[in-house]
């Protein structure tokens, strides 16, 4: 199915979340306007960027045939640890299940890239004011 492109972890995001839609965007291309991501980009430029050291790095892997761009990275004793933003709220005891899917694709893309095995990252709920550590 995706032999000759890249899945991005955002697809995986949108399709555990709702198959419908990630149809809708990734075979039939079509655009579903969204006011969230605008607000999640002012979010990003102007809220976060106080605590956060690197942002928007773009990561490709062709042995996972992965590739997409991670919100941000901290350093962590020395370890670089990824971030998923979200600007929405989470109510629940522990993060979306499709959220914790995407920041384990940027898991993943990071190892491989890198060379160095992970134990977690962290998703923030801006909306709620949430973090959580994924392990």
């Amino acid at each position: 199915m995706f032999s000759h492109q890249y899945l991005e972890p955002h697809q995986v995001n949108s399709f555990v979340y709702c198959k419908r839609k990630w149809f809708y965007q990734n075979r039939l291309k079509l655009q579903i306007p969204n006011e969230n991501f605008e607000i999640g980009l002012y979010v990003h430029e102007n809220h976060w960027m106080k605590t956060i050291k690197r942002k928007n790095i773009y990561l490709v892997s062709e042995k996972l045939r992965l590739k997409g761009i991670c919100d941000y990275i901290i350093e962590e004793n020395g370890i670089q640890t990824p971030v998923e933003v979200k600007k929405g709220k989470c109510m629940a005891e522990k993060p979306y299940k499709n959220d914790v899917m995407q920041l384990l694709c940027y898991i993943l893309l990071l190892e491989d890239h890198l060379g160095l095995r992970y134990t977690h990252g962290y998703i923030i709920y801006v909306g709620s004011k949430r973090r959580f550590k994924v392990i």
